[in-house]
This record gives C-alpha cells, structure tokens and sequence, in this order.
C-alpha cells in the first residue's frame, strides 16, 4: 500500500488527494508561486509479469497527465528498479547512482521519466554507499530501489537526496529524505479554544451535590435585583454562578490518554531495540544480527501481551458495568470497542470536488452547506389561511409561565445530553437549588413579557454528524443543533402550551412526534393490511418516498 503521513500546519495546504489503488496515490500542496503535485507509488518486483509492469507505467502515466501543466510535479516510493551510471541515459539519471548497470526494472524507469522530461534526483548527489542504500535483503544485500523523480523544469528545487539508516520503523527498507526548496502558501490561522467539559458524574455523589447547590445558593443574585436588571444582565449573572459554582465544586473532565498500553516497561524494551539495531547497522556481524532480532522478538511478544492485557482490562470493566445495570456506559465502551480510534474529518470538499484544507475556507464551505440546507424557501402565502388555531382569539395574551411550570419543566430535562455554547448541561440546573428555579422562573417571565431573548440564548452549535460516503462530502453528514439548556426550560414551556391546543387540528395519520403515538403503529397497520388484501386478494398500491434530509429546512 501506499499512503502520505502529512504534519502540523503543512495539512493546511492540502488542496487534492487522490488514492488510485493499492500501488499508487497522489497529493496536492499549495505554493506560494507553484503548486507541488506528489505521486508516490510502489512499483512491481522484478519477478512480476511483464504485463504487470506495463499496467503500472501506463497507470503513472495516465496519473501523471493529470497534475496540472504548471505544478511541480515529483514521483517518489518504492520503484523496486536498480539505477546505473550509464553515460548514454545522462541527463535524466546522474554519475552518483548506487548500481554501476541499470537493470530492466530501471529501464522501465528510466524510459518513464525520459518521456515526460523527468530526472531520476536520488542519482545525483554524491554521498557514500551507506547513505545511497534503500533496502536490505534477506541475504543482507544492500540495494539501491527507492528514488525521487522531478520534472525537468524544476530540476534545482530538490537540493539532496540520502537515506537515513536510524529511523527505526522494523522495516527492511531505509528512511529517505529528499531536502525540497520551495516556498509554500501562508496558511490561516483561526484562535480557537475548545470549552472544558464538566465532571458531571460527580453529581451522583451526594456531598459533591449539597455542595454544588450551597455554593451556587451563595452565587445567584436575589430576585429583587433581577426584578431591575436588564434582561442581558441577569442572564449574565447567572450564567457565571452557575460556572464558578460548577468549576469549583464538580471540576472538569480529564483528557483521556489514547494509547493506555504503552508504558514504561515498552518504551524501555524499545530503547534496547533501537541500540540493538544501530550497533548491528555500525558492525555488520552475525552476533549483532541475531541479538537485534531476538531483542525484536521480545519487543512485539511484549507489545502483543500489553493490547492483551488492556483489552482483558476494559472487558472487565464493561462486565461490571453491565452488572451493576450501567447500561449507558456499558453500550458506550462496547461501541468504542466495536469502532476503535476514528480520524476527525477536518477537511472538506468544495462544490466542484476539490479538496479544501484552510480553516477559514473549510468553516466558509460548511455555513454556505448549512445555508442551503437548514433555510428553505419563504412561503409564498404569507397570509393567515388555513393555519389559524381554533380556540384562539386575535390579540389575546398568552399568560406567562407559573412557577409550578417552571419546576416541572426542569424535571423533565434529560440528562447525558451535550451541553450549548454557555457548556452548562441540564443536571446543573437540575441539582441546583430552588433559589436557581426562582430566578429562572424570573427571567423567564422577562422574556415573556419583554418578547426578547438573551443574544446567547439565540445561538446553537450546529455539529455535523455522519451518514454514509465520502466523510468530506457535506452532504453525506446530517445536522443537529445543541441549545442552551436554559433556553430549553422557555421553549418546552412554549411547546406545552402548543401541545394542547395541536390537539384541536393534527390528523390521527400523524404517527411521529406525537405523545403516545409512534411510526411503528403505522408500520403494524400496513402490514395488516396487506395480510388481509392479499387474503381476500385485492389489488393494494403503494408509494414509498424516502426524502432526503427531510427534517433539515
């Protein structure tokens, strides 16, 4: 296989990937003056077919065709060909070449980048022997088979080419470095911190609790002063009681390490290793070779008995989860199990395909997705017809929320549910004291009377979750919106009140989202009757519709 490992900020200059096969793939970064087109590939052996072979190099050069005309365009990877001195194939190889006869693997190579006006780089720098050898037999044959190839224009941008014989990587191929002159694109730098999340697990614990609901007591305003704050003020005020009580009192969540395995003990059996390694690489003998592969041996015994152990470790504790009828956490550590680690998308593509990488052009790419999606068309008809609710007298108020309300609305609030931006989560306000009740009730009752909302109360975090496809296609990703868990506490106030008066005019078809009622109802009902038709044999007709992102606009 063949794959690119890109670091740190130079990610942000991806603008194109494309895997072909097993054999071949090919990256696009973003210059200052020229954009760089990189193919890195791995060649067939010499003892493959020859029709093997002509797949391969018409394969490159069908991928090669591709790179834009003004690219920098290099071809690297495992080319499995031996490279000689030659004078009659000079320029495209030079006079450093590790092989003193070009073998037929070469030949294809060097056929290749004569065509396209290519040189084979890694043959023209003079370095010694042990820095021009890629690949280790087994009979402890040093070759030279892995190359860097650039197009002719460019020819100066590579500046050396060698191999570095202590990285480490239990391969028998030798790490080579190509030293690259370019310049590359600024990149954008977007100042995000990500909030903490609270330890709300500790609030089970009944000291954590009474002391989370004393200190918040303290914290919160009385109502007088509620009574003649601006309506932005008291949320304000309150937001911050219920953080400084929150941090003071439950604390954050620990970042969880990803590798648990991986100890002391590993990376001291590692550190053997390597100097095994480095002093059989110095003084090729026998002895050294065979304690470097013992000493190997030992590490991936060790390595394998550790995954062993930490997995034994988290089956023992999903079994005790289950057994003390923790089935949330239980369903979660077996599905992180199931899934193991996944790479967050922080790529995307635009409408035409292409790959975006900058920040700000990825952030851009998603809202104009959102706008498209969560904005549907304004209704034509804007007038009252037909959507008048019976019962209701034009010009009549509503009456704010009571107090009873209020509290039997924050019981209701489900917990384990992703907190807004303010990061307060619903078992906050649930744990907290009647005080906070009160002065909810309070706020609320301004909002009411006022018809304004806080501003933060207006904002949600819209996080895209994937479906199926392509992760950097948008539209294979379905949105949700986390609200703020206050403002949870007016909006299903409001939803009761509709409810009962929805009564009056939603249709007994209506299954979904209706309290007691449910799709698989009405999944039984056609399914009886196409029993019956089909008993008394009468012709039914259906139609099914499967909208997509039906519930997004």
């Amino acid at each position: 296989g063949t794959a690119f490992i890109v670091l740190g900020e130079m990610s942000k200059r991806v603008i194109g990937w494309w895997p072909v096969n097993d054999r071949m793939c090919r990256l696009r970064i973003k210059g200052r003056f020229f954009n760089l087109s990189i193919i890195n590939v791995h060649s067939p052996h010499m003892g493959s077919d020859a029709d093997d072979k002509d797949a391969f190099y018409e394969l490159l050069d069908r991928e090669y065709r591709k790179c834009p005309k003004h690219d920098v365009k290099i071809v690297i990877g495992d080319l499995n060909a031996q490279v000689g001195q030659e004078e009659e194939f000079r320029p495209v190889i030079g006079r450093f070449s590790a092989h003193q006869q070009t073998n037929e693997n070469g030949l294809r190579l060097i056929d290749f980048a004569t065509s396209r006006n290519m040189a084979i780089r890694s043959t023209f720098f003079q370095h010694t022997s042990l820095y021009k050898y890629t690949w280790r037999s087994p009979n402890d044959t040093e070759t030279q088979i892995d190359h860097v190839l650039i197009d002719g224009r460019h020819f100066s941008d590579i500046i050396d080419v060698r191999t570095y014989r202590g990285a480490d990587i239990d391969l028998d191929h030798y790490l080579v470095v190509a030293k690259l002159r370019q310049r590359l694109s600024e990149v954008n730098k977007i100042q995000y911190r990500r909030p903490q999340r609270y330890k709300l697990e500790r609030l089970k614990d009944h000291e954590v609790a009474t002391q989370y609901a004393r200190e918040l007591e303290a914290a919160l305003p009385d109502e007088g002063e509620l009574a003649e704050a601006p309506l932005e003020a008291c949320w304000s005020h309150m937001e911050a009681a219920i953080n400084a009580a929150a941090s003071s009192a439950i604390g954050y969540v620990d970042r969880v390490r990803r590798n648990g395995w991986f100890d002391e003990e590993c990376q001291a059996i590692w550190d053997e290793k390597k100097a095994a390694r480095d002093k059989w690489l110095l003084h090729n003998t026998r002895g050294n070779k065979e304690s470097y592969k013992q000493l190997r041996r030992q590490q991936t015994h060790l390595f394998r008995n550790k995954r062993r152990h930490l997995e034994e470790l988290e089956c023992q504790d999903m079994e005790q989860l289950y057994r003390s009828n923790e089935t949330r956490k239980f369903y979660k550590k077996l599905s992180q199990s199931r899934t193991g680690f996944m790479p967050r998308a922080e790529m995307c593509r635009d409408k035409d395909g292409g790959i975006l990488t900058d920040e700000r052009e990825v952030i851009e790419r998603w809202k104009q997705h959102f706008d498209e999606h969560l904005k549907g068309p304004e209704a034509e008809n804007k007038g009252d017809g037909g959507n008048h609710v019976s019962g209701m007298v034009d010009g009549e108020d509503e009456p704010a929320p009571t107090m009873r309300e209020v509290k039997d609305v924050i019981k209701k609030l489900k917990n384990n549910k992703a907190a807004g931006k303010d990061g307060i989560g619903a078992e906050l306000i649930k744990m907290g004291p009647d005080k906070l009740a009160a002065c909810l009730h309070r706020l609320i009752v301004k909002v009411w009377d006022t018809e304004q909302l806080p501003e933060e109360w207006k904002e949600g975090v819209i996080c895209p979750i994937y479906k199926k496809g392509d992760k950097l296609e948008c539209e294979n990703y379905r949105a949700i919106t986390i609200l703020n868990a206050a403002y949870k506490v007016l909006s299903q106030n409001i939803f009761c009140r509709l409810s009962e008066r929805a009564k009056d005019f939603v249709g007994t078809y209506q299954a979904g989202f209706v309290e007691g009622k449910s799709t698989t109802d009405q999944i039984f009902l056609l399914r009886q009757i196409l029993q019956k038709c089909r008993e008394y044999q009468i012709p039914t007709h259906h139609l099914f519709i499967d909208f997509k992102a039906a519930y997004d606009s």
